[in-house]
């Protein structure tokens, strides 16, 4: 058994998982908190990477680019506590999922290329390779989403060899 089964098997049988797994009500709830700050988080980043590209009009106001950092961090923060909770109530079939691990990966690619791509957008006028970037953390966003509802459907474990 590999290290991270082991520790799938420890961290399924505290007391916290062990609740997760038996109240009913835990995971339907967590699930649904955690795809209404997806959604949330999608629009408002799709909203801005649009705006950035050019595809739809730009706010006016000054420091527009830094408008949706707040709220890009509030999501984050409920979709990694939501997160957590699922992992926790079902850690073998969430930790070896590949979906899982690409979804987390591009989350950390996208945050990154949004704070990158605010200040960037910040300018006037905006260098080109900005319309770029946007368009990357789109495709990065929209991969997490699908990546995101292939948790559910695509388990591979320990022993398909992950």
């Amino acid at each position: 058994m590999s290290a991270l089964g082991a520790f799938c098997d420890w961290l399924s049988r505290t007391p916290i998982s062990e609740f997760i797994q038996i109240t009913s009500w835990v995971v339907p709830a967590t699930q649904t908190i955690h795809i209404l700050a997806l959604a949330m988080v999608f629009f408002l980043m799709t909203n801005f990477d649009l705006q950035v590209m050019g595809l739809i009009a730009r706010p006016t106001e000054p420091n527009w680019t830094r408008r949706p950092l707040p709220w890009l961090w509030w999501g984050l923060t409920v979709l990694l506590a939501s997160g957590l909770i699922l992992i926790v109530g079902e850690p073998r079939r969430e930790l070896f999922s590949w979906p899982l691990r690409i979804k987390l990966v591009l989350v950390v690619v996208a945050t990154l290329l949004t704070v990158v791509l605010s200040r960037m957008a910040a300018r006037s006028p905006p260098p080109p390779v900005a319309r770029l970037i946007a368009a990357l953390t789109l495709l990065c966003w929209v991969v997490i989403v699908v990546a995101g509802r292939w948790i559910a459907y695509i388990n591979f474990g320990e022993e398909e060899g992950l």
